[in-house]
């Protein structure tokens, strides 16, 4: 009996064993899996798993834009950056803004990859539109334009906006999700209010040396009635606050400041890449080089991965031919309602390297401002490496010179920009600053060699970029001359090569105007370098020989004419000051 109750309660247990198994030991044995699963590194998990696909994402930088006073007719322009984070490819439309008469009507759109898309946008009031219409009584709206650009195509809206502070949305729908973009404004009367304009609003200064300091003279005025009050802060960064977005790169002026007013055309100083003008007389407008459609033609070269071009609009404007590297790329036209300032992506993703970029002037007026190089990272300088003064003042109808001063002295060689804040009664606006710096001394030696044909003494400082000239002319080479300065060099200006076919004579000078001499016949070449106006270190004097007879000019550094008095030559005076 004890043996039976023995195993009897044996078997009691191992019912009791089998009925907790199938209960309770299943959550167990999950548990303890779990418990395995988590001691597995994450990344060995993850290794059988299905890849995840990532969906496009659309962003936009930045998301909002202070235009400031609109009622002047001079357009404001900013830009926008639609990115795409994600994976894929994205669609974007930007729906016309509300209450806006927009062409076309279904918005603007396009594509992004990794890539970002650049949206220039560009307000202004409309003068003929308000005046023609009878709107220009006190309190009654204003037309307004705003443009807004993806590379060839544009979307063109119109409104009628009355006098006060507005601020608009534009929805982006795309496959990555849909975004607002804010702008604001404020609408002005044109007829009373003041109205802050600067000249030029992107300041180059050009190519400078480490430890360098290089002062530039801006223009301010006042475009409106009462009188402008302005002031310049440079405490803090003013950039992102007014919805300032630059492009990437650096920006190069075609201004010089040494034409302006001089009716032709010659480039700056401060062009380190070659800046070459060649066919018809280019006029200046401003200083900025200005062609008439007379098939006149200028090239740039330059190395970098992309470009931009920023040029004039106005009801005069006509066609200008772009080509790059030789290759016909479009023509730009530069007609508009009134004058505005317009700029063009011309090229990206170029091959890393030199390029020539040539602009033909064909057909009517086109003002040529300059162009953005991308291809090196661009920084910003320190604090305090920009001096401003005057800093504040009033302008009514006379024009105010404000001196900005760069030092190099604590940079390192790059590219550099930053951003003067200029804030007003009459509008705010940022100047935008651009320079190189370089470890190489600007003020290398340039050799000038001497070529001749008859009394025509041809000085060049590129022989080979003249090689086919001075063959077909059947010119004589003579050897080295002399040395200029390279452009830039301090102390130094450019010197300049004009041509008299029917006398056969080239002069030479550093005064547009020809330092009283009459140049009636002679054709503008260019500058061939830069040469000193005073004695500098080791420098010697350029003299002038002059054959009154033949009205022809011999130019050396001999004091006695390399003997050119025994065949008619007189002394006419020093040119100026080689090396």
């Amino acid at each position: 009996m004890a043996s039976f109750r023995f195993f009897s309660k044996i078997g009691l247990l191992l019912l009791a064993v089998g009925w907790l198994s199938v209960h309770f030991l299943p959550g167990v044995r999950e548990a303890s899996a779990a418990s395995a699963k988590a001691a597995v590194p994450a990344k060995m998990r993850t290794v059988a798993q299905a890849p995840v696909a990532v969906s496009p994402l659309l962003t936009v930088s930045p998301r909002e834009i202070d235009f400031g006073p609109i009622g002047s007719g001079s357009p404001e322009t900013s830009l926008f950056v639609l990115k795409n984070l994600g994976g894929g490819s994205l669609q974007w439309t930007l729906a016309s803004p509300e209450g806006w008469n927009c062409s076309p009507a279904g918005g603007l759109s396009g594509s992004l990859d990794v890539r970002a898309a650049e949206i220039p946008i560009r307000l202004k009031y409309i003068r003929d539109a308000a005046e023609n219409g009878g709107n220009s009584g006190k309190g009654s709206p204003l037309t307004l334009a705003l443009t807004l650009e993806f590379g060839e195509r544009s979307m063109t809206c119109r409104r009628d906006a009355v006098q006060g502070i507005h601020r608009e949305i534009i929805r982006i729908n795309s496959t990555g999700g849909a975004r607002s973009f804010f702008f604001r404004y404020h609408v002005i009367r044109p007829e009373m209010q003041p109205l802050i304009y600067l000249n030029p609003l992107r300041l180059d200064f050009g190519t400078i040396s480490v430890g360098e300091r290089v002062a530039r003279r801006v223009e301010l005025t006042n475009r409106g009635k009462d009188i402008l009050k302005w002031s310049v802060d440079l405490r803090g960064n003013h950039g992102q606050e007014s919805g300032f977005w630059p492009s990437p790169g650096r920006y190069v002026s075609f201004f010089s400041e040494a034409v302006k007013g001089k009716g032709s055309y010659a480039p700056p100083a401060t062009l380190k890449a070659g800046l070459d003008v060649s066919g018809a007389v280019w006029l200046e407008e401003e200083g900025y080089p200005l062609g008439t459609g007379r098939a006149n033609s200028l090239k740039l070269k330059f190395s970098g991965t992309g470009i931009t071009f920023y040029y004039w609009k106005d009801p005069e404007g006509g066609d200008l031919n772009v080509l790059l590297d030789d290759r016909f790329l479009q023509t730009i036209h530069c007609r508009a309602e009134e004058r505005e300032s317009a700029e063009t992506i011309l090229a990206k993703d170029l091959t890393n390297g030199p390029h020539t970029l040539t602009f033909v002037s064909t057909t009517g007026r086109a003002v040529l401002q300059g162009v953005r190089i991308e291809g090196r990272p661009v920084q910003n300088g320190p604090a305090g490496w920009i001096t401003v003064y005057p800093k504040s003042g009033t302008t009514l109808r006379e024009t105010d010179y404000i001196n900005v001063v760069v030092n190099t002295q604590h940079l390192t060689p790059g590219w550099y920009t930053d951003h003067i804040p200029f804030t007003s009664n009459g509008g705010d606006k940022l100047m935008e600053i651009s320079l190189e710096v370089t470890a190489e001394n600007v003020s290398r030696l340039l050799d000038v060699y001497r070529y001749v044909r008859g009394t025509d003494y041809f000085l060049t400082t590129n022989p080979q970029a003249e090689q086919s000239h001075l063959q077909a002319g059947a010119y004589v080479r003579e050897g080295l001359a002399f040395r200029l300065f390279s452009p830039g060099a301090p102390g130094t200006t450019s010197f300049y090569r004009w041509y008299n076919p029917r006398k056969g004579d080239r002069f030479y000078g550093y005064d547009l105007q020809g330092g009283g001499k009459n140049l009636q016949g002679y054709v503008f070449e260019g500058s061939i370098g830069n040469i000193a106006t005073f004695r500098l270190a080791q420098s010697r004097e350029l003299y002038r020989w002059y054959h009154p007879s033949r009205s022809v000019h011999f130019f050396t550094t001999d004091p006695t004419g390399e003997g050119m008095q025994k065949k008619g030559y007189r002394f006419d005076g020093i040119a100026g000051y080689v090396r």
